[in-house]
């Protein structure tokens, strides 16, 4: 998750996008949907998505 945050922090917002939503379908495919990992991956990759990132 700290490829994806240090992504988009350097201004590239679709790769951090890109990255975090690999990472909470790979969190979701070995964790299960529910787990805390899973969750807070597609909570930062909603973040980048709404423009939050800027």
């Amino acid at each position: 998750m700290q490829l994806a945050r240090i992504t988009g922090e350097s201004g590239d917002r679709r790769g951090a996008i890109t990255l975090y939503r690999t990472l909470a379908g790979e969190c979701r495919a070995d964790l299960g949907p529910y787990d805390p990992r899973t969750l807070d991956a597609f909570e930062e990759m909603a973040w980048w998505i709404s423009g939050s990132g800027r």
